[in-house]
Formats: C-alpha cells, sequence, structure tokens
C-alpha cells in the first residue's frame, strides 16, 4: 500500500501530466517557470504589505488614553523621517525646517511621547521670542495627559510653561503632585 501510495502522488505532481491536463497559459507558467512562481509569490507579498500600511489600523494610544488614535503603517514610517529631518536641519542651523518638520512629525502620531519631548525641547532651546506659545503650551498640555504626568514629562513641560510665563498653569500641575510617577522613558 505504501508503494502505492507514492507512485499515485508522484503521477498527481508529474508535470507533463499536469501540463496535459491543463489548458490555461497562466497554470502552465506557474508550473514550469520557477521565475514567474517567483513574481506572483512577490506580487501577493507586495499586496499584503499594502494592505497593512495604508489603512488606520495600527491603535498607538494607550489604554487609559481617550480618544483613540490608530495611525497607519504609512503615518509611522513619515514620522519617522520627518524626525530624523528634523534633527538634521537642527544641526544644520536650519531653525524653521526643523520645527515644521518637528511638528510635522507629531502630527504624524500623535501617541508618541517621544515625538512630543522632543518638540518641546526644541521650543525650550530655540525659541527665543517666545513666538510659538500656543503650540508649545497644547503640546505640554497634551503630552502630560498621555503619559499620565510622569515626573519626567512634567519637568519638560514645566520649564516650557515658566519660559512661556504662565506661572498659575504651572502651579496647578504642581499641586496634583501626589498623582505622579516616575518614568524613565
Amino acid at each position: 500500500m505504501n508503494k502505492d501510495f507514492r507512485h499515485r502522488l508522484k503521477r498527481m505532481f508529474d508535470k507533463r501530466e499536469l501540463a496535459q491536463k491543463t489548458q490555461s497559459p497562466f497554470l502552465r507558467l506557474l508550473i514550469f517557470n520557477p521565475w514567474f512562481r517567483l513574481v506572483i509569490v512577490g506580487f501577493l507579498l507586495f499586496c499584503i504589505a499594502v494592505g497593512l500600511c495604508i489603512p488606520k489600523i495600527w491603535t498607538v494610544s494607550p489604554d487609559h488614553f481617550s480618544p483613540t488614535i490608530k495611525i497607519s503603517g504609512l503615518d509611522w514610517v513619515q514620522a519617522w523621517s520627518l524626525r530624523r529631518s528634523g534633527h538634521k536641519a537642527l544641526g544644520e542651523k536650519r531653525i524653521t525646517d526643523a520645527q515644521h518638520a518637528f511638528q510635522a512629525a507629531v502630527a504624524n502620531n500623535l501617541a508618541d511621547p517621544s515625538l512630543h519631548r522632543e518638540l518641546l525641547y526644541f521650543f525650550q532651546q530655540n525659541d527665543p521670542a517666545n513666538t510659538n506659545l500656543n503650540t508649545a503650551m497644547t503640546h505640554a498640555i497634551w503630552l502630560l495627559q498621555l503619559t499620565q504626568t510622569n515626573l519626567s514629562d512634567l519637568e519638560i513641560s514645566g520649564k516650557i510653561i515658566e519660559k512661556y510665563q504662565f506661572g498659575v498653569l504651572l502651579i496647578e500641575l504642581l499641586q496634583d503632585r501626589e498623582k505622579l510617577t516616575v518614568s524613565l522613558e
């Protein structure tokens, strides 16, 4: 019985018999041409990758955070690239380009605390005329809500609030100090 099974299996996958049974040129190419099979598999993998990168299906906001923020794989890659562009522009002393790159990176991934921190550090060091008051304050408060007001984020947010001379808001934040947690992010 074992020999009979092997013989049937061998006959079933014999290329010549398959070619005689199939009338489709596509199936013949698939059977006889290994490069064509490779191209078809590559195309299917490309379609799956596009299907996973284009729609906003990845939830990136923490469980406690409202609203729920979803991004696509493309958003994540753009945020990463814009962050790098911001650092490069900052290194080349192109302050306006760096600011736009950091703000665009944050806009692509609103739930990434490290992007908010980098933007706030940027405002702390590179905004001598205090022209970005609304943007900096919005991101400082958003960061504190995103990370549930931990001590490391309170420090940078407090420096921003102090820089833009909003002492009343800083006092309110420090009154809730018992609720703060230490984070090493």
